[in-house]
């Protein structure tokens, strides 16, 4: 079950999802609620993602890769709440199967 090729399609097609995703990164600066140089990355991941196409397919490289690098910066992604419960069951659902 991955839910982060359903949040790269909305981070690129939802510019508020995207100030969204921002908005928790601040909130997690300003508590200290993870490593400063991962919320460093995922600054310049937003940051970048919103100010070009290059960028946006930059963030969208990180989220879909599965290497241990990118799995280990995701641990602490600033992105929960960005999917709406349907869509988070969407996924569940697809994962799923009966015997």
């Amino acid at each position: 079950m991955n839910l982060y090729p359903i949040i790269a399609d909305k981070l690129e097609r939802d510019r508020l999802a995207l100030d969204q995703a921002l908005a928790e990164l601040a909130h997690w600066e300003r508590e200290g609620f993870a490593p400063a140089a991962r919320l460093a990355v995922w600054r310049r991941l937003l940051e970048n993602g919103r100010q070009s196409p290059e960028g946006m397919a930059e963030l969208r490289r990180v989220l879909l890769d599965e290497s241990e690098e990118s799995r280990r910066l995701k641990d602490f992604a600033p992105l929960a709440g960005l999917l709406s419960r349907e869509e988070r069951r969407t996924v569940f659902l697809s994962c799923a199967y009966d015997h």
